[in-house]
């Protein structure tokens, strides 16, 4: 009868230990965001997640996210330059301009800003990017998970350093990530947020007509 009952607690543990760990692997689950962003705004931010996700998981066999995603940032190293790595056919600048829109005013301006491009000589706005918004929210969770992650501390202190997100940043973006636990959605997050400032590339012209 002890034993019985040693095999059925052991058991019950055993399950509520994997429970506790499943749970550590939820982007809801992250302190900071939940005490920063309401509801709406961390269920934006798990889309943004759940996108490129989809998106790598349609170009290979495997449903193994953690070697989907290092596989792709390997395949980014392999680029010759920033530029290349728009080359690399995952997401049309369409499909990127409809998932950034679905996002609320407030979740954007808390992860991202647009960023301008100007002609030297006449001064005209060219194009417009994405660039990470250091004074935001995301930022300053991106900071805060980055106390136990070497790799993206690492990232942090460039980013300090430089005082923006850089294109020597850009260049060396793929090397970081290749290093990350990519089970830990908040790991993908940051993966996702710096991809899509990376390829986000927009003609001023369509911006205002």
């Amino acid at each position: 009868m002890k034993k019985s009952i040693l095999i059925i607690l052991s058991l019950f543990l055993g399950f509520s230990c994997g429970l506790q760990k499943q749970a550590n692997y939820g982007l809801l689950n992250d302190e900071c965001i939940l005490s920063n962003f309401n509801e709406t705004s961390v269920k934006e931010l798990e889309n943004l997640i759940l996108f490129l996700d989809n998106k790598l998981l349609e170009k290979t066999n495997t449903k193994d996210l953690g070697m989907i995603y290092k596989s792709f940032s390997r395949e980014l190293v392999e680029t010759s330059s920033v530029s290349n790595q728009k080359t690399i056919n995952l997401i049309s600048q369409n499909e990127l301009e409809e998932l950034i829109s679905k996002l609320s005013d407030d979740t954007f301006s808390e992860v991202w800003y647009y960023e301008y491009g100007y002609d030297y000589l006449t001064k005209d706005t060219l194009s417009v990017f994405l660039n990470i918004n250091m004074t935001g929210k995301y930022f300053k969770c991106l900071l805060q998970f980055s106390e136990n992650n070497n790799e993206l501390k690492e990232y942090i202190n460039i980013v300090l350093e430089d005082g923006f997100v850089g294109p020597s940043l850009n260049a060396t973006f793929p090397f970081f990530a290749q290093t990350l636990d990519f089970l830990y959605p908040m790991n993908r997050l940051f993966f996702a947020v710096h991809f899509y400032s990376l390829i986000y590339e927009k003609d001023f012209k369509s911006e205002i007509e």
